[in-house]
This record gives C-alpha cells, sequence and structure tokens, in this order.
C-alpha cells in the first residue's frame, strides 16, 4: 500500500478548512490548536477538553489517499463533525452507556452531516 507524505502545504490547508468549518457549524467558542502526530490507521483526529473550551486538531504525517484539497476539506469537515456532537458525547458519558455504542453512534452521526454538509456546498461551489 502506497503512503503519501502529509506536506507542510497540506497542513496548512487543513488547518484553514477547519477554522472555515468551525465558523460555518458556529464552533467558534472553541480554541483551536493543531498538530501533526503519527496517528496510525487514522488520517486526523480531534481532542477536546470543555473545562477550557480548547480543542486540538491532530493530522497523521501519512496517508493511503492521495491528499488532495476536497480529501483534505472533507477531513477538516469530519473532524469539525466530532466537535458538533462534542457535548451530546460529554452528557452520554454522564449516563450508564457502553463506551463503544457510544462510539459508533458518534461515527454514524459525523459521517450523516459529513455527506449532508459537503453535498450542500459543492453544489455551491
Amino acid at each position: 500500500m502506497k503512503l503519501y507524505k502529509i506536506t507542510r502545504a497540506h497542513r496548512d490547508y487543513f488547518q484553514d478548512r477547519v477554522l472555515f468549518w468551525m465558523e460555518e457549524l458556529n464552533q467558534q467558542d472553541w480554541t483551536a490548536y493543531f498538530e501533526s502526530e503519527d496517528l496510525g490507521g487514522f488520517v486526523a483526529q480531534v481532542r477536546y477538553n470543555f473545562s477550557d473550551r480548547g480543542t486540538t486538531f491532530s493530522l497523521n504525517t501519512t496517508t493511503s489517499v492521495k491528499p488532495t484539497r476536497f480529501f483534505l476539506d472533507d477531513t477538516a469537515l469530519h473532524e469539525v463533525g466530532h466537535l458538533v456532537v462534542a457535548r451530546l458525547e460529554n452528557l452520554a458519558e454522564r449516563r450508564y452507556v457502553q463506551e463503544a455504542d457510544l462510539e459508533i453512534a458518534k461515527e454514524e452521526a459525523v459521517c450523516i452531516l459529513t455527506r449532508v454538509i459537503s453535498k450542500f456546498y459543492n453544489r455551491k461551489k
């Protein structure tokens, strides 16, 4: 399997798109931080802290998918989608639920958001 290196230009574009989607999805009350790290099989991930409203978006150092602008934009949207449902996740964690069930439900919601919003914005371009 071919791996593509994530360059500084890719990281900069990803960061710009994350900030764009945070504004579009009304998530400006979070402070965004960015890093690049080896995420194993994941392309990107987001971590958040409710106490200081800080969120860190990480982009892997390599990817098996060619890192086109379209791919990076969809990845940014997907990660911001996780931020959108973060409050739901936080509330759900306070209840008696299985972590695996919660993860599945979150991923399904984010995939739906990504698909719908991406289609909407692609039609406007």
